[in-house]
């Protein structure tokens, strides 16, 4: 669980608890085939189908993990004596994904038995201030990424920036005002 995962729950175990008999070797939120156009997908593709996921709420059996360590090392070795840019290595989350589908591993979304996320608060583009989790949040529900203070706002001004709509920022800024930011 990466630290700014919230679980809205007074046992956050019990949203866990779900997959006690879950035999996936892999448990991954947003796990679907990847769009042509992610640019992730180009650092694995070799003609192979890619996968896709987000990884701030995982679960991975101990078999899947050994045979990722394994892939990652013959991976890293071809990438290697191939003298390829490293800009183009694969992210863990495609890695993961695609290695594992490949080898024939049970992957699922944690979606697939009941709703742990919903793909609209849980993510890696917009962030929710911890006082919209707080006030808002579902319970039993996983919101990513919830921030607060410098890194909300920091998060916001990048996204804003680097999609050149500042809108959203603005609309932060106004529902900030005069609130306290931690």
């Amino acid at each position: 669980i990466e630290p700014d995962v919230r679980i809205r729950s007074d046992r956050t175990g019990a949203v866990f608890d779900r997959f006690q008999d879950n035999p996936a070797d892999l448990l991954v939120s947003n796990f679907r085939p990847a769009e042509p156009s992610w640019d992730w997908g180009k650092t694995m593709d070799d003609g192979g189908p890619i996968w896709r996921c987000l990884f701030p709420l995982v679960r991975v059996s101990a078999r899947a993990l050994d045979a990722l360590v394994e892939a990652r090392r013959d991976f890293g070795a071809r990438f290697q004596t191939a003298g390829a840019d490293p800009q183009f290595w694969p992210n863990d989350e495609v890695f993961t994904a695609t290695t594992l589908m490949r080898l024939g591993f049970d992957c699922r979304d944690l979606n697939a038995e009941a709703e742990v996320y919903d793909p609209n608060t849980f993510g890696y583009w917009w962030p929710i201030s911890d006082r919209q989790w707080a006030e808002a949040g579902r319970e039993g529900l996983a919101y990513h990424p919830v921030l607060n203070g410098d890194r909300y706002f920091q998060k916001l001004f990048h996204l804003a920036v680097r999609l050149k709509d500042f809108t959203a920022l603005d609309g932060a800024i106004d529902a900030l005002t005069g609130v306290e930011w931690d």
